[in-house]
């Protein structure tokens, strides 16, 4: 997947801190079928599982756009974890 876009959300929710990254991919559908075109998603990940993201642009987050990632998730499905591929 690669990065097309990066929100931060940070705030409080029914008196809970949050700290999101969201993270707006783009890559190709995983089946044939009758998809054409590119596949885009968006990844909700908590701040703290993104470092390595944030140490890799070095707080400069337009420097991620482009930058081809994999989004590992946790056993329940949900995105725990992106990592920059080389």
């Amino acid at each position: 997947m690669q990065i097309i876009g990066i929100a931060l959300k940070k705030g409080e929710y029914e008196g809970r801190p949050y700290n999101k990254v969201r993270l707006h991919c783009k890559g190709t559908f995983d089946d044939l079928g009758n998809a054409v075109g590119e596949q885009v998603e968006m990844y909700s990940l908590n701040y703290e599982d993104c470092e390595n993201l944030f140490q890799h642009c070095e707080g400069n987050l337009q420097s991620l756009i482009g930058t081809e990632i994999e989004v590992t998730y946790n056993r329940y499905g949900r995105p725990q974890k992106a990592i920059i591929l080389d």
